[in-house]
């Protein structure tokens, strides 16, 4: 579990900050980008859990954590702070499992900020505990 930990650590630091960014924006490629990136982080924490607390196995885990589709829609900003350049934005976030069609999928609002820092973007997201998959987790221990 602590071997969980570190990574996800790892993972977040990684995919909250990008070397590459001119301007950013609540509904810019590389902010959605990052977001999706967050999510999917989530969704591997999530299943690793669900995996170490239950009968699933990691074979099993494999397809979810590989058939896993995100699209951001009618991301907008909610708030800019000009003084420090941070948008705070919602968006609805949706996941969809590939090939598996007796799955709906599963859209919710969340909520992240987007600052540009030099050369990085740092974004940070909430709203993941709406997804069927945390309250799976959190029920075994999250």
């Amino acid at each position: 579990m602590a071997r969980l930990g570190i990574l996800f650590l790892f993972t977040a630091f990684l995919v909250s900050c990008s070397s590459q960014a001119p301007s950013v924006t609540c509904t810019s490629d590389d902010t959605k980008s990052l977001v999706v990136q967050i999510a999917h982080e989530k969704l591997v924490e999530s299943m690793a859990i669900i995996v170490e607390w239950t009968t699933m196995t990691e074979e099993e885990a494999l397809p979810v954590l590989q058939g896993a589709q995100w699209s951001i829609d009618l991301a907008r900003p909610t708030a800019y702070d000009e003084d420090i350049g941070i948008y705070s934005c919602a968006a609805t976030l949706t996941v969809s499992m590939e090939g598996d069609e007796e799955s709906e999928p599963e859209s919710h609002g969340i909520t992240y900020t987007v600052q540009q820092v030099e050369d990085q973007i740092i974004v940070e997201a909430t709203g993941f505990e709406q997804f069927g998959f945390v309250q799976a987790a959190v029920l075994y221990g999250l």
